[in-house]
C-alpha cells in the first residue's frame, strides 16, 4: 500500500495555496485564503485526522463547498466548477461515512483523492489566470447579468442576401 508522506503532502499543499495567493486572480486568492486558513488549522493547530468521522469534518467541507459555489456563481471560471465537483464528492463521502460503515483507510483515501482533485483545479485555474493577465486579458471578469449580443448568424446572412427565412 502506497502512502504519501505527510511532510510531502503538506509541502505540496502549502505550495499550491501560496502559488494561488501570490499569482492568482481575485477568486483564486479568495478561495486559497479560506482553504489555507482551514488547512493550517486542521493540520497544525487542531491535528484531527481519521480517528473518528465527525460533524467537524463535514462542517469544514460544507463551508468550503458553499464558498466554492458562491465564487462559481460570481466569476466566469471553468476551474471553479471542477473544484465545486470535488467539494460535492468530498461532502458526499462525509455523509456516506455516517450512513455506511466505511473503514478509516477507505474514508481517508476518498478525502485525499477529492482534495487532490481540488488542488489540481486550483493550480490550473491559478496558472490560467496568471498567464491571462500576463497576456493582457482580464480574467477577473464577473458573470454578466445581461445576455451577450447575438452573433451575426444564419438570419443576418439571409438579411444581407435579400432573402427571408420564411421560404
Amino acid at each position: 500500500m502506497f502512502v504519501i508522506p505527510p511532510a510531502l503532502d503538506r509541502s505540496v499543499t502549502g505550495a499550491v495555496y501560496g502559488f494561488a495567493l501570490l499569482k492568482g486572480g481575485k477568486p483564486e486568492r479568495m478561495l486559497a485564503g479560506l482553504i489555507a486558513a482551514i488547512w493550517f488549522w486542521h493540520s497544525f493547530v487542531h491535528p484531527y485526522w481519521l480517528t473518528a468521522r465527525s460533524t467537524y469534518q463535514l462542517t469544514l467541507d460544507i463551508a468550503v463547498l458553499l464558498a466554492t459555489f458562491a465564487l462559481a456563481l460570481r466569476y466566469s471560471r471553468w476551474w471553479l466548477l471542477v473544484a465545486a465537483m470535488a467539494g460535492v464528492l468530498r461532502t458526499a463521502t462525509d455523509i456516506a461515512s455516517f450512513i455506511i460503515p466505511l473503514r478509516a483507510w477507505t474514508y481517508g483515501t476518498a478525502l485525499i483523492v477529492w482534495g487532490y482533485v481540488f488542488l489540481a483545479a486550483l493550480t490550473t485555474g491559478t496558472w490560467a489566470s496568471w498567464q491571462g493577465r500576463r497576456a493582457g486579458r482580464d480574467p477577473s471578469r464577473f458573470r454578466s447579468s445581461t445576455p451577450p449580443e447575438p452573433r451575426a448568424g444564419f438570419a443576418a446572412g439571409l438579411a444581407r442576401s435579400g432573402r427571408s427565412s420564411a421560404g
